[in-house]
């Protein structure tokens, strides 16, 4: 095995080996997309082919065959980012910035980053294949551990890249998968084939160490409760300064810039020294600090897509000197909610809070919401298998109706859903009319009591009444 010699690489990021080569013991192997006649588009059968054609191929796999075993052998772990399901920050100029991105990787798993040697166009040019080299791996029985870890690892980073919004596509998983071929210099958009070259040659424990370094991330945290996950700051009065703050450092510096501040210009945007001096020492999930001696704060953003929301409804909506409580804002905004026939599985709690939390706005009495909100739940795709739609409902609207009370009816204008519109309609007047029927029937049943007690009912009771008003 060669020893690496980094006298024979070149400078920079986009580092190409230029020393003495290996015997090839292994081949790449490549494949084409097949169009089929109904349109449907599947990958052809592997196969080697000479270096000099390595680009004609769209697709690589993430093995290498062994000729002399036939077995193969993991190099890459894949990951793919898909443009439609990545946060607007992450978009630019019709495609997923792999600058941004980079900045986030290198923030969030530096060590992932580290070893992150291959990244590529997808197919549609949109989207981004993620290629980390690892510790050449051959997929035999006898490293079904390491196998295991390597699922592992590859769940977890897609956990962590959906945690911050890049889009990471759930169903893109696998050891011995097809990926974007990064061979192809018109899709390729970054590699460090240094760092490969010395994964390949020293074969450190990729899996391990990445495995490690992001055991305690933030994404495996237990969450806060419901109503703080979107909260800048878990008290609302402080909420209108950390709203100044967070839009300042992404406006002048994007979603993972930082500024650098004084204690006196971080208090200028409305902190009292206390609150200053708490979030500095333990900053919210969205800030991280770092003291500078003699010179401040550099105070670096984390950018989440809701808390931007958030952060640009308060500018919007409240002053900073007006620290007025506001109602919890969630990812599924008000006047913009599925109808229940489009909603996803992983979307329904979201689904079912934001329509608990618009008629609360709008003033829709529990009883109402209650029958409005279950009848529409009926209609969701799979409802029986969701807890949040069945034995929880009730639990669920419940709480967000007795949580922030004075919040019930704060917005009476809201608009909403032409379809739960007519939901609460049906169910409101049934309620009026009931309550009608209670009213008469109460009436009546006093009548009934009177004529039992005065002589009964029909005509006897009659005559007897008639008795008592003329005298014996």
């Amino acid at each position: 095995m060669l020893a690496p010699n980094l006298e024979n690489f070149e400078d920079g990021r986009h580092r190409k080996w230029t020393g003495p080569k290996s015997k090839q013991v292994s081949h790449f192997q490549f494949s084409r997309w097949d169009i089929a006649p109904d349109g449907r588009r599947s990958a052809s059968a592997r196969h080697g082919v000479p270096k000099g054609r390595r680009e004609e191929f769209p697709l690589i796999a993430t093995t290498v065959l062994n000729p002399s075993t036939s077995t193969e052998t993991l190099i890459w772990l894949h990951f793919d980012l898909d443009f439609e399901r990545a946060d607007e920050i992450w978009r630019e100029d019709g495609v997923l910035s792999y600058r941004k991105i980079s900045e986030a990787l290198a923030a969030e798993t530096p060590v992932f980053f580290k070893y992150l040697t291959r990244v590529t166009r997808s197919s549609g040019g949109r989207g981004l294949s993620l290629a980390l080299a690892v510790s050449p791996l051959e997929l035999i029985e006898e490293t079904t551990h390491v196998q295991y870890l390597a699922h592992l690892l590859q769940g977890r980073m897609i956990q962590i890249m959906n945690f911050v919004g890049l889009g990471a596509d759930e169903g893109a998983r696998g050891l011995n998968r097809l990926m974007p071929n990064p061979f192809r210099e018109s899709h390729a958009v970054d590699y460090n084939e240094i760092k490969e070259r010395e994964v390949q040659l020293k074969r450190p424990r990729v899996i391990q160490e990445v495995l490690v370094s992001i055991g305690r991330h933030r994404a495996f945290r237990p969450q806060p409760k419901r109503e703080q996950m979107d909260l800048l700051w878990p008290n609302k009065t402080v909420e209108p300064s950390c709203a100044a703050l967070y839009l300042d450092i992404l406006d002048q510096a994007g979603p993972w810039g930082s500024l650098q501040l004084s204690f006196k210009e971080f208090r200028a945007y409305g902190f009292s020294r206390n609150t200053a001096y708490k979030i500095l020492a333990a900053p919210p999930r969205w800030l991280k600090c770092e003291v500078i001696a003699g010179e401040g704060y550099r105070l670096i953003l984390c950018a989440e897509k809701a808390l931007s929301d958030r952060a640009q409804l308060i500018k919007d909506g409240v002053s900073v000197s007006n620290a007025e409580p506001l109602a919890p804002v969630f990812h599924m905004t008000r006047g913009h909610i599925s109808a229940p026939e489009r909603v996803l599985p992983g979307e329904r709690n979201g689904w079912l809070v934001s329509l608990a939390l618009s008629t609360k706005w709008k003033g829709i009495d529990l009883d109402s919401a209650l029958k409005a909100l279950k009848s529409a739940a009926r209609r969701v795709p799979s409802y029986d298998s969701s807890l949040s739609l069945t034995r929880e409902f009730g639990r669920i609207v419940g709480s967000i109706y007795r949580h922030s009370k004075e919040s019930f009816g704060q917005d009476s204008l809201i608009e909403l859903p032409g379809w739960l519109e007519n939901e609460i309609g049906h169910f409101q007047k049934e309620k009026s009319l009931s309550q009608v029927f209670v009213k008469k029937g109460s009436i009546a049943s006093r009548a009934e009591g009177l004529f039992s007690i005065r002589g009964g009912t029909g005509a006897g009771g009659g005559e007897n009444i008639g008795r008592a008003a003329n005298g014996p």
